[in-house]
């Protein structure tokens, strides 16, 4: 967690999450506590409790649906396609029911599955776990919408896609070792061994920055501004966002620093 100050400004407390893990974190330690009660909203990605399970689903549908009469199996190299098909009957899927989803979605999901299968849920991830809090006792301010960012990855180019799906296979065994890695991380406060397991895939595949630049470098410069423009009112804030959000060069709190705030590590959490 970060403290980010400006004259002009607020007070914003900056907390890195995981969006999910194996079972709720009942103690983030005294600071996120001291953060929390001192703070009048609280600001994340996108407010959940906004949504209904009906919308969610007709944005999934809206974004992740191709048209007919298109399918996955035309859209991607037969290879690939017969990879996909091993793959979910080997989950106990059948082909027929993700037919229809363009290969972003068909990855996202897939990765969602791996994690799931782990003990991995985003019902315990901690933006989550501060949403269910916030209701009817804190305001929630969202940075983002569902729309924006189901559209980042519906934008994204057609090789690009197919790369992250084909990845997404090869890899998926590894799943439980590469989230429980970053969980662990996380709780012990290691931004350096973070930003490294976040980023470590761009250094290895030069291929994927644009990948990167649109889920974290863009989104985070983005919301960098829309916090600096809320904070106008000079409201104390907990801001809770994708620990991957706050690393590095291109992170929210050093962008914040670029802007003139005053930034100070307050370091791990969980005790």
């Amino acid at each position: 967690m970060w403290r980010a100050d400006h004259s002009e400004h607020g007070t914003l407390f900056l907390l890195g999450s995981v969006h999910l893990n194996k079972e709720r974190i009942g103690n983030l330690g005294p600071a996120v506590g001291a953060a929390w009660q001192g703070s009048e909203e609280l600001v994340v990605e996108i407010d959940t409790s906004a949504l209904s399970s009906g919308e969610i689903s007709a944005l999934m549908e809206r974004y992740g649906i191709l048209t007919p009469p298109l399918t996955l199996a035309d859209v991607l190299p037969a290879e690939l396609w017969q990879r996909i098909v091993v793959y979910v009957r080997s989950r106990g899927i059948s082909e027929k029911s993700i037919m229809n989803w363009k290969p972003w979605f068909l990855y996202l999901v897939l990765i969602q599955l791996e994690f799931a299968r782990a003990g991995y849920e985003s019902e315990n991830g901690v933006d989550e776990l501060f949403v269910r809090a916030a209701e009817g006792t804190m305001p929630i301010v969202a940075l983002e919408s569902m729309d924006s960012q189901l559209e980042i990855f519906d934008q994204l180019p057609a090789l690009l896609q197919q790369q992250l799906l084909e990845d997404a296979l090869t890899q998926a065994d590894d799943v439980p070792n590469e989230v429980a890695a970053l969980v662990d991380a996380w709780m012990r406060g290691d931004a350096d061994r973070l930003t490294e397991l976040v980023f470590q895939p761009l250094d290895e595949k030069p291929e994927l920055a644009i990948f990167y630049d649109r889920v974290f470098f863009q989104r985070n410069r983005s919301m960098t501004a829309g916090l600096e423009e809320i904070a106008r009112d000079r409201k104390t804030r907990l801001v809770v966002v994708g620990a991957g959000h706050m690393l590095g060069a291109e992170g929210i709190p050093t962008l914040l620093e670029e802007r003139g705030w005053s930034v100070v590590v307050l370091g791990g959490l969980v005790h």
